[in-house]
């Protein structure tokens, strides 16, 4: 059996942003992302100051500026998989 692998810091991140498309509450973000109160403590704070995530009352969700975060971070997570979708650019790369 394969060790599952850890996420890396990005990677939690940006899955907590996803979730966060909707309003959600910190507890369903520590559930939908199998992380803990301890561990979403930090990321989330850390999200808030970069202005990619907003809480209103006891809701967090994603800023514009972190739906444009996002958008970037699929594009490289594509890049780095290989994804066919992100070798639009391929005539560039090779010109």
């Amino acid at each position: 059996m394969e060790k599952a692998r850890k996420r890396t810091k990005i990677e939690i991140e940006a899955e907590i942003l996803a979730e966060a498309r909707e309003e959600a509450t910190k507890t369903h973000l520590v559930y939908t992302c199998n992380l803990n109160f301890q561990v979403i403590r930090p990321h989330l704070q850390e999200l808030l100051d970069a202005e990619l995530l907003e809480q209103i009352g006891a809701k967090y969700k994603i800023t514009r500026r972190g739906i444009r975060y996002m958008i970037a971070y699929k594009v490289l997570d594509g890049i780095r998989r290989g994804s066919k979708l992100t070798n639009v650019f391929s005539e560039e790369l090779e010109a």
